[in-house]
């Protein structure tokens, strides 16, 4: 567990996907055509490191997040949730007539362990970190953080060449491996 005195020195430069999980409570998962009806719903920001750089923010580092988001008013209330647990979203790429991702998410209330994941991929395809400039974070954070290679298309041939620019700027690599598939 960190001391509040390491997390206010953490300085984070994150990466990656930022989205929303909608979830639905279920009385059961229907059958084929069948409509039936959802007893609760909740809406969380979601993706591997979005609810990264939220936590660094709530422990009070210092946090910057890079990623791409839809010009709506999910991508609008994602940035706003971060910006205030203290995260800076300047570099959040705002793509115009895009749509922010988001995940659907039934739960069948009997079972609480079966669900079905359904997800719009939305800008996930465009996040390219060929745009990201490393080098204008030197003096603001220590660590870069990087995760969800496995839904963003693009950055997974990006990964060793922004790991290597990293390093060779000084900054200590954080990589959450969760490989997806």
């Amino acid at each position: 567990k960190l001391k509040s005195s390491q997390s206010r020195n953490s300085r984070v430069l994150i990466a990656g996907d930022l989205n929303f999980d909608i979830i639905d409570l279920l009385p059961r998962l229907p059958e084929e055509d069948e409509e039936i009806f959802i007893t609760n719903r909740s809406m969380t920001l979601a993706g591997s490191a979005g609810i990264f750089a939220h936590a660094i923010g709530k422990l009070g580092g210092e946090a910057y997040f890079v990623g791409k988001i839809g010009d709506d008013e999910g991508g609008r209330a994602l940035c706003a949730q971060l910006e205030r647990v203290g995260v800076n979203t300047d570099g959040v790429i705002r793509v115009p007539g895009g749509m922010t991702a988001e995940t659907h998410i039934y739960v069948d209330e009997t079972e609480p362990g079966r669900r079905l994941m359904i997800t719009l991929r939305g800008v996930f395809d465009d996040l390219d970190l060929r745009e990201l400039d490393l080098a204008s974070y030197r003096d603001k954070v220590d660590v870069l953080h990087l995760c969800s290679y496995f839904v963003l298309p693009k950055l997974q041939p990006e990964m060793s060449r922004i790991i290597r620019q990293a390093k060779d700027l000084g900054f200590k690599i954080s990589f959450d491996a969760n490989s997806g598939d």
